[in-house]
């Protein structure tokens, strides 16, 4: 939202919104507002949303994607692995 603010403040509106991806919830929060417009028909303009995530931590392009027990119990809920 605070994003979205200041550009109305400068009277603009994006053509691309880049966010990190594989720590929290940084491209979640950037792209939401502006997704919401396109999917609402409020939209100025369409809009390229870009996810990207470093290379040296790579969680979403490169290794395995496994889930298991976050006990030794396995009495919680599977929890994503990390490699």
């Amino acid at each position: 939202m605070e994003a979205k603010k200041q550009l109305e403040a400068m009277d603009e509106y994006p053509d691309y919104v880049i966010g990190y991806v594989g720590g929290s919830s940084n491209f979640s929060g950037i792209v939401q507002p502006f997704y919401y417009d396109i999917v609402s028909k409020k939209a100025e303009k369409e809009v390229e949303f870009i996810a990207v995530e470093p290379t040296a931590c790579s969680t979403l392009t490169k290794g395995t994607y496994t889930y298991d027990h976050g006990d030794a119990a396995r009495l919680t809920p599977l929890l994503r692995c990390t490699p």
